[in-house]
């Protein structure tokens, strides 16, 4: 995305808004997915949809199916991509690169553009892993599971959990890779075989969404990871804190979330995180932001915590487990919300607010249905609005459709699901649920 300041501009945290995913669609679909969103946004500008498109460029950058190659290094590898791409920043006014994940790729884009970009090239290093992250929390004094980091081979995670088991009383320990996402990556194995033989050991390990055991270890010794006791018993949830770094280094924050998962797997999130450790999060926040400036970081990360509740009302105990530095699947429900309903973010409450009245919503990954392997996204569209569940500029509230990448391949689409209270929210998503299995 290039960000021109002759467009009506947004906040520097909110430069992804109009992004979204449309790998796996046939062009058909894909332009009738940009449609969708162009008459959303159009709606939210007080503009016609023929002016939006007038602000609206797409570079289109064909990448072969199976391909590993990033967008960014095809389109470095596509002259005509890249001339396209070097005429919209020709004409833009202050132009600055934005990216989903910024990487060398991205960076050398920049470089040959001559152009500014958002975030920090060397956050990877510096932060956004698992190891590195640990060493971050201890700096800033928040809790976090007991647990080694910088580990390389599986005979040091054999050796590292013996000692873990010396130093906490854990049922169970977890193997993260450190550049794990959404469940990618993450190992569990029981304390009972921790001692036991080496071979016997490996065997019992369960990695997460059935990565073959082969390819989890060439990643555990390319990358590392850490092991971490899998901490809490009872009630659990998962909050997300949000939080910017701008060119002056100063840390504020943008929203929480609760993380909806399936074990380890994410599958959406509810906006705003629960009052009862909301503030706590966003503190927590705060802590871990003020020790990534302070390395230069700049741009939007985000922390990962669970949270326990120990029986007593209104009494969780929170633990720190992992900083994301990019944009990741609460960005764009958030920015799309934000954007749609023209809300604006009280930082004491930590809430949306429109028209004197907070907006909420639950996102889903994982609106799924055998039936949506065959259907295209005019299909998808003319279902929900037939239903009357599609998001309406009027009401603010409804289904906003984020994600129809996975359709033929995966039988599930991502929607955000807007109202003004969680349970409106949470029965639209019920009745799509209901209307998509018809």
């Amino acid at each position: 995305r290039i960000l021109s300041s002759k467009r009506r501009s947004l906040a520097p945290e909110m430069v992804n808004t109009l992004m979204f995913v449309a790998a796996n669609l046939d062009l058909f679909d894909l332009d009738r997915l940009i449609s969708y969103h162009i008459d959303l946004a159009a709606s939210a500008l007080d503009m016609s949809v023929e002016e939006t498109c007038d602000r609206f460029a797409l570079v289109r950058v064909p990448i072969d199916v199976g391909s590993q190659s990033s967008l960014t290094s095809r389109l470095l590898e596509d002259k005509d991509a890249m001339e396209k791409l070097r005429a919209i920043a020709n004409a833009a006014c202050d132009p600055v690169l934005d990216f989903w994940v910024l990487g060398c790729d991205e960076v050398r884009l920049a470089g040959i553009l001559g152009l500014p970009h958002v975030g920090s090239c060397d956050a990877a290093n510096i932060v956004d892993s698992k190891s590195a992250a640990r060493h971050i929390f201890r700096e800033a004094k928040i809790r976090h599971p007991v647990g080694i980091e910088g580990l390389r081979s599986w005979e040091d995670v054999h050796i590292a959990l013996r000692r873990l088991c010396d130093r906490c009383s854990a049922a169970s320990f977890f193997i993260k890779l450190n550049f794990e996402e959404a469940g990618n990556g993450i190992a569990t194995v029981e304390r009972r075989h921790v001692g036991s033989p080496y071979r016997e050991f490996c065997d019992a390990v369960s990695i997460s969404k059935n990565i073959p055991f082969a390819e989890f270890t060439e990643q555990l010794e390319l990358f590392g990871c850490v092991v971490e006791e899998r901490v809490g018993d009872g009630l659990s949830e998962c909050p997300s804190v949000k939080m910017f770094i701008d060119h002056q280094g100063k840390v504020k924050n943008i929203a929480s979330h609760d993380q909806l998962m399936n074990d380890t797997v994410y599958t959406g999130s509810v906006f705003p995180a629960r009052g009862a450790y909301r503030s706590s999060v966003i503190e927590a926040g705060y802590a871990i932001g003020e020790v990534i400036a302070s390395k230069g970081i700049q741009g939007l990360f985000s922390v990962d915590f669970i949270a326990f509740n120990d029986g007593v009302e209104g009494s969780w105990n929170l633990w720190a487990l992992e900083i994301n530095v990019r944009k990741g699947a609460t960005t764009h429900p958030y920015g799309w919300t934000r954007f749609l309903t023209g809300a604006n973010y009280d930082p004491e409450s930590g809430e949306l607010i429109a028209e004197s009245s907070p907006v909420v919503y639950i996102s889903s990954e994982y609106i799924y249905s055998e039936g949506l392997r065959s259907l295209s996204v005019k299909d998808i569209l003319d279902k929900i609005g037939s239903s009357g569940l599609l998001y309406s500029r009027e009401s603010k509230n409804g289904i906003l459709v984020h994600m129809a990448s996975c359709m033929q391949d995966h039988g599930k689409i991502g929607v955000t699901a807007i109202a003004r209270e969680h349970q409106s929210a949470q029965n639209m998503l019920d009745r799509l649920r209901d209307i998509l299995r018809d």
